[in-house]
């Protein structure tokens, strides 16, 4: 009865779960918001849009964790520390400089040092990941959803 739980009621489990369902939750109250007149962008695109990817996001981790078995690691309380803290602190840097490098830089800039935090030894890669990221983002949010995005007052 123990491997039961340790094999499909893990941590991996419970996240995938919990991401599933918020994005399910999400999808269903975005899609109640009232759209605009002429205009298929609403009130309730960009969360739609983030539910959508958050869904098949989570069922990935929910089936992957029970396809591999149960892996003890060996992470020590100070690195989950340090990734909640950069998790908790980097939305607010992002905000701080956004208004004086720009939107594009700081998004850039912040997605590649999280991917060399995770991805050391693939530099050029993270490069094109982050450069990849940030054209699409600041497209969708440009483009599609119209929304001002900072250019920064230093370059």
């Amino acid at each position: 009865m123990e491997t039961f739980f340790n094999r499909y009621l893990s941590f991996d489990f419970a996240v995938g779960a919990i991401i599933t369902t918020i994005g399910i939750l999400t999808y269903f109250e975005a899609s109640s918001f009232p759209t605009l007149p002429n205009n298929h962008v609403g009130p309730g695109t960009f969360p739609s849009m983030i539910a959508l990817l958050m869904i098949p996001c989570g069922i990935t981790i929910l089936v992957k964790s029970l396809i591999q078995p149960f892996k003890e690691t060996d992470i020590e309380l100070k690195q989950v520390l340090f990734a909640f803290s950069a998790t908790l602190l980097t939305p607010v840097l992002c905000i701080l400089l956004a208004e004086v490098l720009g939107f594009s830089r700081v998004s850039f800039l912040t997605t590649l040092i999280f991917l060399q935090i995770i991805r050391k030894e693939k530099l050029i890669q993270n490069v094109l990941i982050a450069l990849l990221t940030t054209t699409t983002l600041c497209y969708v949010f440009r483009v599609y959803l119209l929304v001002p995005l900072p250019e920064g007052t230093i370059f």
